[in-house]
């Protein structure tokens, strides 16, 4: 027998020749980029600055006695889902009435504003128990975009 039938007959013998992965180095490499993200990600979110009238106590927060008294604007929050626009806003006031969502409020709030609202108007906002401090912030910015710069937020409803 020649040579090459020789070899022939051994490879049949052992059977097709097998290719390994090796895991290792691939293991190594996924460590390494889970490692790079941990370390690049950031996991705070950003701080946003709310600028909000709050109540004073103490001698400083005497009144003039020869002004007449505004009556604050109440609104109520109360959060309908998960989502950001899952909330119902409600306000004791006549100009606003009672809309449901938070752009029909927007809406009343800024047509109350340029009729008959002045810019020293106080909005005092009372979000419902349970009610997503992302919702709360939204009816803020909604009330300072229609031109009422004085926003109290009070401690929820009981």
């Amino acid at each position: 027998m020649s040579r090459a039938a020789d070899a022939r007959a051994q490879r049949r013998r052992r059977g097709p020749a097998r290719l390994a992965l090796t895991f290792t180095p691939l293991i190594d490499i996924v460590f390494l980029l889970l490692l790079y993200f941990l370390l690049v990600a950031q996991f705070k979110s950003r701080e946003e600055n709310l600028e909000l009238d709050l109540p004073r106590s103490g001698p400083s927060a005497r009144a003039d006695p020869f002004a007449l008294p505004a009556e604050p604007i109440t609104v109520t929050v109360r959060s309908t889902g998960d989502g950001a626009r899952d909330l119902a806003v409600g306000s004791d006031d006549p100009l606003i009435g009672a809309p449901g969502t938070l752009d029909e409020f927007a809406g009343a709030v800024a047509r109350a504003a340029r009729e008959a609202l002045t810019a020293d108007q106080l909005v005092l906002i009372r979000p419902a128990p349970g009610t997503r401090w992302e919702h709360t912030v939204s009816v803020i910015h909604a009330v300072k975009r229609a031109g009422l710069p004085r926003v109290r937020v009070l401690e929820p409803a009981a």
